[in-house]
Order: C-alpha cells, then sequence, then structure tokens
C-alpha cells in the first residue's frame, strides 16, 4: 500500500504540469486547474478508495467543473452504485474539448516516467478515456493491464467487459462481466453489463436475472429499469410481464438521464405495432405494412391460394415466423398505446400505458380522435394477419395449427419479438450498442 501511496504523491505534482491542465474546462474558461481540489480527489481514486473520492467530491463540488473531476467521480459512482449519477456524469463528457482535456490527462498517467505509469487505475484510466473515443482494441489493451496485478480489480473486468462487447467478442465479454461479479459481488454495473450483453444476443432469461441483481444492487438504476422493460417487452409477453416492462420504463422515464431511450424505444414499438419504419410514422403511412408477405394479404383467396401453393414447405415456415412476429407487434401496440383503462405515469396525460407522450406527441396529432384512428388501423391490421395466418397453416404439410405451432415454439427456443433494444452500457452512455442480426453463442 505504501508503495501505491508514494506513486500518487509523486504524481500529484504533474497534475498541474504534463496532465494537469487537460483538467481545464469551460467554468470559466482558459482557468487552470485547482490542484489542491484535484490532487487529494486524484490520490484517493488512485488508491481506489472510492468512498473518499466522494466525500471529497461533496465538500469540493469545485471539481465537477473539470472533466477530469467529472470522470473520477462518475467513476467513484460506478463502484458506489450510485448509477444514475454516475451515467449522469459520464454523460457530461462529451464535447471534443472535455474528451481531449481527458484524454490528455490519462496519457499522462501512464507515460514514460510518470510514476503511475504501471498503475492499474492509470491503466483503468487510459482505457476509459480511448474507449470515449471509440478505439475499443487499444481500450481493450489499457483495461486488461489493469487487470493483471492482482485480478482482484472488478471496475477494471467490467470495462473489459464492455470492450469486448463493442467489438463482438460476445464470449470474452461474458466472461468479464461474470468475473467482475466474482469480485466484488456488489457491483451492480457488472450486472446490468451482463443483462445488456444478453440483450443484444437476444437472451432473454439471462437478461432479466442480470437486470434484476443490478436492481436488487442498486434502488436508484434507471438504466437497468429501462434495460429490463426492453426485454420483458419480447420475450414471454403475458400481461404481467407487461405491465412489469411499463412500470419499469415509467421509472426510466422520470429520470432525465434515461427518457431519450425510453422515448426512442417506445417509438420504436409504434413503428413496429403499425408495420412501418420509424421514419414512416405519421397518419398516411399507417395504411402500408412492411411485411414480406405484404402483397399476399389482400389478394382474392383464389390467387392467394396458387401464391402459397407455390411456395416451399420452408418458405412457408418462415412466412408463418413472419406473420406471427408482425401480429406480435399489433398486440403489443394495443396494450401499451390504446385504451384508457391503463393509466401509468398519470402526470404524462397517458393514454393507455404511454399515449403520445414525448416523441409521440405530435406523431398522430392531438388528442384522442388520432389515436383512435391508430387503433382502428391496429385492428383491421391485426386481423388481416390473422387471416393469413390460417391460411398459410392449411397449405403446410399435416399435422394442423397445434402442430406447426409447437414446432415453431421449439425451434424458437426462447427468443423473443425484438421490436425494441435502446439501452446504453453504464460506462460510455453516449456510444451506441453494437448490433448483431442473429443471436450470439
Amino acid at each position: 500500500m505504501r508503495k501505491i501511496e508514494l506513486s500518487a504523491c509523486l504524481f500529484l505534482s504533474l497534475i498541474c504540469g504534463r496532465a494537469g491542465s487537460a483538467a481545464s474546462s469551460a467554468e470559466p474558461a482558459g482557468r487552470p486547474p485547482d490542484a489542491t481540489v484535484l490532487n487529494p480527489l486524484v490520490s484517493a481514486a488512485l488508491q481506489q478508495d472510492w468512498d473518499r473520492v466522494l466525500r471529497w467530491a461533496e465538500q469540493h463540488p469545485a471539481v465537477l467543473q473539470y472533466p477530469v473531476g467529472r470522470a473520477v467521480v462518475a467513476h467513484a459512482c460506478l463502484a458506489q452504485n450510485q448509477n444514475n449519477r454516475s451515467f449522469e456524469l459520464f454523460s457530461s463528457l462529451k464535447s471534443a474539448a472535455d474528451l481531449e482535456r481527458y484524454a490528455k490527462w490519462t496519457e499522462g498517467l501512464v507515460a514514460n516516467g510518470s510514476p503511475t505509469r504501471d498503475h492499474p487505475v492509470a491503466h483503468y484510466f487510459r482505457g476509459d478515456a480511448l474507449a470515449r473515443h471509440g478505439d475499443w482494441p487499444l481500450a481493450q489493451r489499457y483495461f486488461t493491464k489493469a487487470t493483471q496485478p492482482d485480478g482482484h480489480f472488478a471496475l477494471a473486468w467490467n470495462a473489459l467487459g464492455v470492450a469486448h462487447a463493442y467489438q463482438d467478442h460476445f464470449k470474452d465479454a461474458k466472461d468479464c462481466f461474470k468475473r467482475a461479479t466474482q469480485e466484488d459481488g456488489n457491483l451492480a454495473d457488472a450486472y446490468a453489463n451482463f443483462g445488456t450483453l444478453l440483450l443484444i444476443i437476444e437472451a432473454g432469461p439471462g437478461a432479466i436475472e442480470n437486470y434484476r441483481r443490478a436492481l436488487d444492487e442498486s434502488k436508484e438504476f434507471a438504466l437497468a429499469n429501462n434495460g429490463r422493460a426492453c426485454v420483458k417487452l419480447a420475450y414471454n409477453r403475458d400481461k404481467q410481464s407487461l405491465n412489469e416492462a411499463v412500470a419499469d420504463f415509467n421509472i426510466a422515464l422520470a429520470k432525465a438521464e434515461t427518457k431519450a431511450l425510453v422515448e426512442s424505444n417506445m417509438r420504436r414499438v409504434l413503428a413496429a405495432s403499425a408495420g412501418v419504419s420509424e421514419e414512416e410514422i405519421k397518419p398516411e403511412a399507417l395504411k402500408g405494412m412492411t411485411l414480406h408477405a405484404r402483397d399476399l394479404v389482400g389478394l382474392s383467396p383464389d390467387v392467394l391460394d396458387r401464391q402459397l401453393g407455390s411456395m416451399s414447405s420452408s418458405q412457408l415456415r418462415g412466412l408463418l415466423h413472419e406473420t406471427n412476429r408482425h401480429a406480435g407487434n399489433v398486440e403489443l401496440g394495443k396494450f401499451l398505446f390504446g385504451g384508457t383503462d391503463v393509466r401509468i405515469g398519470g402526470e404524462l396525460g397517458a393514454v393507455g400505458a404511454f399515449g403520445p407522450i414525448g416523441a409521440f406527441a405530435n406523431l398522430f396529432g392531438e388528442g384522442r380522435q388520432s389515436m383512435a384512428g391508430w387503433e382502428a388501423h391496429l385492428d383491421y391490421r391485426g386481423g388481416e394477419l390473422r387471416a393469413l395466418r390460417e391460411t398459410i397453416i392449411d397449405h403446410m404439410t399435416p399435422g394442423g395449427a397445434d402442430t406447426v405451432a409447437v414446432a415453431l415454439e421449439q425451434s424458437g427456443g426462447d427468443m423473443g419479438n425484438w421490436p425494441t433494444k435502446d439501452t446504453r452500457f453504464g460506462l460510455v452512455p453516449l456510444a451506441k450498442l453494437p448490433h448483431v442480426t442473429k443471436p450470439g453463442k
């Protein structure tokens, strides 16, 4: 410990030198960082004394004027399960100037001749700065170094998992998140990140369980509420799960940090239920359906029979799966946006579970009349899809609807219908999640 403390003390003299100018932020512009305020913060962080970091920041709020100060406090919040505050602070590091100052500071931490060159926390901060610039391979290298001295640095394992996830190294990411929870069984962000990884690859039950663990450890964790809601909309759409998803979304909606994520998710659900792309969400577009078989829906029975009769068994099965998926989205849209019997988040003027809140306010004009027109469209579209489903089943090989449904369910495993996945890893809230079109292993 004395070696770490000595290194920290030696480093402090560098804050206003090589690396210190990186901490100067815009309050006011051009003002040099106050070393007497930042030095104790950095010293505590290098010793992984995250509680002392937070106490110092509370006593000296001026540290938050600087990008370095906000970054250090954000990581302390992450370690101490103050996840909403951490998300807010990380989100504040978004201007090019702030990111550059933070990056320069971390570069000084690991530079040749720096007393903290081989310090695990220095490597961790350097990896973090690189991740915020999108250099995931190099960030991975530094996060790996941060885990190596004794293997017990849970935050580093957690960050290494995020770096692997952004490079589609899903197995490595899973192993890192598991290791993070082994090193610190109370680290909520590691459970939430594991849940987010499973959300990306569409593994519903595991994602729900990890988000639950995250919320057990951190009651104020809107990002985990948002992620769990995404999973529950996709997987096991019973009435209880959907009500739980609505409750989670409304918790996240009430937080400024995650409000935009919820609105993005609801916009996607709205588009999926109406059968249009997000760009097409407007009244005149509701007449269309983005369905592979959209031309089949309006055909006369004789013509439809000929079209389906020319399809192979595998093509019919694929068409049935797609039809069921779109029908499920219609029902989801009715549940979330239809009727007036469910009023959650009442201060938002809810219609149904959400109503035309936020991003939906101008999608269908004002008031109940426009929403009623949307509901009528869903009723019509749902009826067409049900009719198409029955016709497809009639054209499939013997076994009937029950056999087809069972086969489809078995082949689907635990996969759900995922109209929405808009969430983030807590460490990098401004970065888009990696996207996969098929589940990973």
